[in-house]
């Protein structure tokens, strides 16, 4: 085992590392001194989705700040000793990192021996943003301490700049305005339109009941088997309510729903951290498609955060078609990462892991005990089980 490099600083004394049951109050502290558009990352952001053998590995300065919380589950049968930093929403997979932490507390947290026992055989972080300060922090420190560093891309995320665009006359567009003006007139004819606009004290079952309903007539409810929507099954709402149960994230949380008449037909729901907004879901239903109505809450809702002081919107990967209508370009890449204890086993995990599919060589596997053989297998179920769920 690598020795923790320990950090001395003017009050003396080394950082504690502590192994904790559970995702405690500490992470709702430590989110605090996080990156302003990481102060969502609370313990009810982890809590949500429940999980297998649920710790969190928290590192407190010895003037009893905290300056990391890394929250695991287990990813997997738990006899393989993989586990992950779980979330509510998948590209925000990411660990409590205070902006204060240094390269040598980080290798402290992740050198304890407690921690190691603790991340086990592999760990997952992700998907998150490649240039994720606190990822790129920890994940350097995790490779100083002996973990081999696997990444796997996952696409591109599209971001709006408002302020940048205002500036420069592309939002917005003439021909944008022209087209959602029309189509809101069309749709006037089929009813009196009406956006109600949610977020903190205004959430509610009426809110999250529309949203439901939405969903259950769109595409995913009436041509999928679901497990893309976010409110359309009583798990998946109850997901989000355990999340909204916490006043902070709740204030954070916005819907925007679209009405014609009394029925809801489309909404976007999103996170909202400081001048940042992140996209995390949107739907319509599918009766209503001709006439755009994604498009125009989308737009509204453009409208009504821009008023807030929300000067960037974060929407996710995928474009089809809207995004690039309103002016987002690409931004951030998206990543999955894989930290493995053994090289041999990373060796052999690489290609299957970052891409490169192919079989093992009978060589390489010889190399890996009973445990890493079936690590293998069981990484590949767990993987694709997380992929389902998100």
């Amino acid at each position: 085992m690598r020795a923790a490099v320990r950090r001395e600083d003017q009050a003396g004394g080394d950082p504690r590392i502590a192994v904790t049951e559970g995702h405690g109050r500490v992470i709702d502290e430590t989110a605090r001194m996080a990156g302003g558009t990481h102060h969502f990352l609370r313990r009810s952001w982890y809590q949500a989705g429940g999980g297998v053998r649920a710790r969190t590995i928290v590192g407190h300065r010895p003037d009893g700040s905290p300056f990391a919380a890394l929250p695991l589950v287990a990813m997997g049968p738990p006899m393989l000793g993989m586990n992950m930093v779980p979330g509510s929403y998948w590209p925000f997979r990411s660990p409590v990192i205070a902006a204060h932490a240094e390269e040598g507390e980080l290798r402290t947290l992740i050198g304890d021996p407690q921690s190691r026992s603790a991340l086990g055989q592999a760990w997952r972080i992700g998907p998150v943003y490649a240039e994720d300060e606190g990822v790129r922090r920890l994940a350097a420190a995790a490779c100083a301490e002996g973990w081999t560093r696997l990444a796997r891309p996952l696409g591109t995320t599209f971001v709006m700049d408002i302020p940048k665009l205002r500036a420069s006359g592309g939002w917005p567009t003439r021909s944008a305005a022209r087209k959602m003006a029309r189509l809101e007139r069309q749709l006037m004819e089929q009813g009196r339109l009406r956006l109600r606009f949610v977020r903190g004290e205004d959430w509610d079952d009426r809110a999250l009941d529309a949203l439901a309903a939405i969903e259950a007539a769109s595409w995913i409810g009436q041509r999928t088997d679901g497990s893309g929507a976010k409110f359309l099954s009583r798990a998946q709402r109850g997901y989000w309510e355990a999340v909204l149960a916490d006043p902070e994230l709740a204030e954070m949380l916005s819907a925007a729903i679209l009405h014609v008449g009394d029925e809801p037909v489309a909404f976007s729901f999103d996170l909202n951290v400081g001048p940042l907004q992140y996209g995390i879901a949107g739907s319509y239903d599918s009766r209503f498609a001709r006439w755009s109505p994604g498009r125009l809450v989308t737009w509204r809702h453009i409208e009504e955060s821009e008023a807030r002081g929300i000067e960037r919107i974060d929407w996710g990967s995928g474009d089809s078609g809207y995004k690039r209508e309103f002016g987002a370009v690409p931004g951030s890449e998206i990543v999955d990462l894989l930290f493995v204890r053994s090289r041999p086993l990373a060796a052999v995990l690489r290609g299957r892991w970052c891409g490169g599919g192919g079989e093992i060589d009978p060589d390489a596997r010889r190399l890996l005990s009973r445990r890493e053989q079936l690590l293998i297998a069981g990484l590949a179920t767990a993987a694709a089980a997380a992929s389902l769920a998100e």
